[in-house]
């Protein structure tokens, strides 16, 4: 430190560099002439010359001659070496950023160029405040790692923080890769994150700590791709784990108000060919049914109805479900039985609406009407060629609705469902026939 006081006493305190042609001024300190001339022909307008250390004035302006004693000992001193540049400024220590000019003794960086990408002390870093060229270049705290702070895209420094990306860039960034973003300069996302870190290090464990910004945009990536991964998982799992709880009647449903929300509970329906009456001809994958246009042998089942021109679906519903579909002809049942409902003869047992194990909406061009235990209800609402039927078995409701521009509820049911529900239809004409609707 004493050999860093006796190097003080030969620099110029307005150039901060080793002492040249210097002279004396009345209150006893010493600078270069330059220097001191150019400092005092600022104010030769007020006629008051004052020293730049201790402030001390003078009127009129003290004339200057060369010191040659504080000459001859500067000169000296160089060709003696112990001086390669004015040493006024501590050497570092280890974690400091150094200087990269210094050729001998490394001296602590003060401030980084991020034109230059270089770390000056405060000696070599007077050409920047010196020279019209230099002037422009962008000057930041002394930092490691410069070329971090360089955009690889455009090479120009990253003064700005994208919100939107989480991520630091330049300039040409916002108008580039990141436009219409929420974008702030580098600076005010640092004085957000330093308030937050504020107020969060009184809190006890944090349980991490928030890497710099420029590792955002790492972190960001990773959590889209774990998202885009558990979206597509849960996709695949949902519908499973919502078709089990269904059945296993663990799920209450809420009343569906708009289409939309019916269709939510849609289902893939077929019909069993083994329950189609012999006059009843299936088609589209188990989908359309009609009444053939002539008559074929067909082999005799348990399950197959032998009087009543009837067919059952393949799979009893439970839960909520919804379907639609379209009919065509004089006119068509559209119903929904339990599997043991009969299949023989023609007795009410095996008809559907007539007996106490199905429900069954009629439908003709005149109108409507719904079937229960032997028991019609008429309904007075015009006729559509598609219906949607609504089932919530564990409520015991079941819905029939009018699709046209709108749905138009025809009739509703509450009861208590012991079985599941298989839909069903059934043909009184010859001309008629249903189709079980395509829902996405």
């Amino acid at each position: 430190m004493e050999g860093l006081l006796v190097t003080e006493e030969f620099c110029c305190s307005i150039c901060l560099d080793l002492l040249k042609d210097p002279v004396a001024i009345p209150c006893g300190h010493s600078y270069c002439m330059e220097w001191i001339n150019d400092y005092w022909k600022k104010n030769d307008q007020l006629g008051v010359f004052s020293c730049p250390q201790c402030g001390q004035t003078f009127s009129p302006r003290p004339v200057l001659n060369r010191n040659t004693i504080l000459a001859d000992m500067v000169d000296k001193l160089k060709k003696l070496e112990l001086l390669g540049n004015c040493q006024i400024y501590d050497s570092c220590v280890p974690g400091d950023v150094t200087c990269d000019l210094c050729t001998s003794i490394k001296q602590k960086a003060v401030m980084s160029c991020l034109v230059c990408l270089a770390s000056y002390c405060q000696h070599h870093l007077q050409a920047h405040y010196k020279s019209p060229a230099l002037k422009k270049h962008k000057l930041i705290e002394a930092s490691m790692n410069l070329q971090e702070k360089i955009c690889p895209h455009h090479d120009k420094y990253l003064e700005m923080y994208c919100r939107t990306d989480q991520q630091c860039i330049c300039l040409l960034c916002v108008m580039d890769d990141h436009k219409g973003h929420d974008t702030v300069t580098a600076a005010v996302e640092s004085t957000k994150k330093q308030n937050c870190h504020s107020f969060s290090s009184g809190l006890p464990d944090p349980p991490l700590t928030i890497a710099t910004l420029s590792d955002f945009g790492k972190v960001n990536d990773a959590i889209s791709a774990l998202k885009k991964k558990f979206e597509d998982v849960f996709k695949g799992e949902w519908l499973r784990i919502y078709q089990a709880a269904r059945s296993m009647k663990i799920l209450h449903c809420t009343v569906p108000k708009i289409r939309s929300e019916f269709l939510y509970h849609s289902c893939p329906l077929q019909l069993n060919p083994l329950t189609a009456h012999k006059d009843l001809s299936l088609s589209k994958g188990n989908r359309e049914v009609a009444i053939r246009s002539r008559v074929q042998s067909c082999p005799d089942h348990p399950e197959r109805f032998d009087y009543w021109c009837q067919v059952l679906g393949t799979e009893g519903l439970t839960g909520c479900s919804y379907w639609e579909v379209e009919w065509s002809g004089m006119g068509v049942n559209i119903a929904v039985a339990y599997k043991n409902i009969a299949r023989k003869g023609e007795s009410s047992e095996a008809h559907f609406g007539h007996n106490d194990k199905s429900w069954s909406l009629f439908c003709c061009r005149k109108g409507y009407a719904f079937w229960h235990n032997r028991i019609v209800s008429k309904i007075s609402e015009p006729g559509s060629s598609k219906i949607g039927i609504y089932l919530d078995h564990r409520a015991g409701t079941l819905a029939f609705y009018s699709i046209e521009d709108s749905m138009t509820l025809l009739h509703r049911v509450h009861t208590t469902f012991t079985q599941p529900l298989y839909p069903g239809f059934e043909f009184s004409c010859y001309d008629a026939s249903v189709k079980l609707c395509q829902l996405d």
